[in-house]
């Protein structure tokens, strides 16, 4: 499991998960701890900020930015 490593070239900053770039609309699985498992999120605010968006089960989305806990993997 890996948390997003920020690695910067000059003025411009790229977020990696396992040594790939992300792109806004990468779809990833992330996890607070615990025994709370994997939620499939999808990666937006690029190159701004990276951010997540969450579905709830009931079509609700939630964007918000990375907590310093979370892990994240590809599918």
């Amino acid at each position: 499991m890996s948390k997003a490593e920020p690695r910067r070239e000059g003025k411009r900053t790229t977020y990696f998960v396992d040594d790939r770039p992300l792109a806004n609309g990468d779809a990833l699985e992330l996890r607070l701890g615990g025994n709370k498992g994997w939620a499939s999120v999808t990666i937006t605010g690029l190159p701004d900020v990276l951010r997540l968006q969450v579905e709830a089960n009931d079509g609700t989305r939630l964007v918000t930015t990375v907590p310093p806990e979370a892990e994240l993997r590809w599918p």
